[in-house]
C-alpha cells in the first residue's frame, strides 16, 4: 500500500515536470482519482509530440499506470521503450530499470534479469546515489531469493558503502545482512544487524521478523530464558502479524520441551491452540504435541 502511494506521488511530480498541456492536466486529475486507464488515454495523446527526455518522461507515466493496474508485462514494455527513447537522461533510465528489475523478480520469477537491470544501473555515470543504493539492494534481494545467502551479504554490505544511499535503503541493508548472516550460523553478525535494523525501522511487520529471527538465534545458543522474554513480548504485541506470534509461541512451547519441562511445554501448547492468532499448522502441531505429552 505504501509502494503504491509513493508510486502515486511519482507520477504526479513527472506530471508536473511537463509542459502543462490541457491532456496532461486532465491526465494529471484522473491520477489523483487513481483513474490510471483514462489517465493514460489523456497521456497517450501527448506522446506523438513529444520528444526527448519529455518523451521519457511521460513513457515512465504510461508504465506506471500499468504497473499501478498490476499490468506487470505491459508496464515493463513501456519501461523499456522509455529506456529507447532519444535524450533520455541517466536518472530516467535508472528509474525505468530498477522498475524492470523489481517487475522481474517479484512478478516473473527471473532473478538473473533482474540482477542484470539493477546492474546496468551502477553502470550510468549520472544515475545519482539514491538510485544506485536502490539498486545495490536490488541485487542482495535477488540473490536472497535464490537463497544465496553470502551473495546476499556480500551485496548488503556494499550498500552500506555507497555514497548517496539513502536512509530507507540503508535500513533494509541491515534487514538482508541480518537474514543471510543468520542463514550462513554467524549468529552475532546477525543479532547485530537485526537489531541495528529494529532502530531504524518502525513497519511493524519486518521489526518483528527481526525479534523473532533473534529469538530462534537465542534458541540455538540455549540462551532461553532471553528467548522466551523476547518472544512473548511478540505475542503480546496485538499490532504484530498473526503468523509470526504464532511462530513466536510455538518457539516458546519447544524450548520448554527442549529441557524437558513437559508441564511448562503443556500449558504453552495449550494456550496456542486456543489462541486465535495460531496458523492451521502451528494449531494442528500443538494439539499432536499436546496428545503425547498426555500419555506420559
Amino acid at each position: 500500500m505504501i509502494k503504491k502511494a509513493i508510486l502515486v506521488s511519482l507520477l504526479i511530480m513527472l506530471a508536473l515536470s511537463l509542459n502543462s498541456s490541457a491532456d496532461i492536466v486532465i491526465g494529471r486529475t484522473l491520477l489523483k482519482q487513481k483513474k490510471y486507464s483514462e489517465a493514460r488515454a489523456e497521456f497517450e495523446k501527448d506522446l506523438p509530440g513529444l520528444k526527448g527526455k519529455d518523451a521519457a518522461s511521460l513513457l515512465l507515466m504510461i508504465a506506471s499506470t500499468y504497473q499501478l493496474e498490476k499490468k506487470f508485462k505491459e508496464a515493463r514494455q513501456e519501461y523499456e521503450k522509455a529506456l529507447q527513447a532519444e535524450g533520455v537522461t541517466d536518472v530516467q533510465k535508472s528509474q525505468a530499470l530498477l522498475e524492470i528489475g523489481n517487475t522481474l523478480w517479484r512478478n516473473e520469477n527471473d532473478t538473473e534479469g533482474s540482477r542484470q537491470a539493477f546492474s546496468k544501473v551502477l553502470e550510468l555515470k549520472d544515475a545519482g546515489g539514491t538510485y544506485k543504493g536502490r539498486a545495490q539492494m536490488g541485487l542482495a534481494t535477488a540473490y536472497w531469493i535464490d537463497k544465496n545467502s553470502a551473495a546476499t551479504i556480500r551485496e548488503a554490505e556494499k550498500v552500506l558503502s555507497m555514497e548517496g544511499a539513502d536512509a530507507s535503503t540503508r535500513t533494509m541493508a541491515f534487514l538482508y545482512l541480518g537474514r543471510g548472516y543468520k542463514a550462513e550460523k554467524k549468529y552475532a553478525e546477525a543479532i547485530k544487524s537485526y537489531r541495528e535494523f529494529e532502530t531504524r525501522d518502525k513497519r511493524i511487520n519486518y521489526v518483528t521478523e527481526a525479534r523473532l529471527a533473534i529469538g530462534e538465534i537465542l534458541i540455538e545458543e540455549s540462551s532461553l530464558g532471553e528467548a522466551r522474554e523476547l518472544l512473548s513480548g511478540i505475542i503480546s504485541d496485538e499490532k504484530a502479524p498473526a503468523n509470526y506470534r504464532s511462530s513466536a509461541h510455538m518457539l516458546i512451547a519447544k524450548s520448554y520441551l527442549s529441557e524437558k519441562k513437559n508441564e511448562e511445554a503443556l500449558t504453552e501448547l495449550k494456550k496456542l491452540a486456543e489462541a486465535p492468532y495460531a496458523t492451521v499448522k502451528d494449531k494442528r502441531e500443538a494439539e499432536k504435541n499436546i496428545k503425547q505429552l498426555e500419555k506420559k
